[in-house]
């Protein structure tokens, strides 16, 4: 994750399998990754502390009835 005002890297986030396409919830507080593996996971962007799931490393829940 990149500040595009500062251009310095924020935070580095993992993810199970490839991540084919990504969104952005609307207030900027999390968004939406959609893999190969058929999830889509939801990663925290405006935490202050990165935070550990069972999902990963700032990934803060899964979808994977869609």
């Amino acid at each position: 994750v990149w500040s595009l005002s500062l251009g310095v890297l924020l935070r580095t986030i993992s993810f199970p399998d490839k991540v084919a396409a990504v969104a952005l919830e609307p207030g900027e507080y999390a968004f939406y990754a959609a893999c190969n593996d058929a999830n889509i996971y939801i990663g925290a962007l405006n935490c202050g502390n990165s935070t550990d799931s069972i999902y990963g490393k700032d990934i803060i829940g899964m979808l994977s009835d869609h």
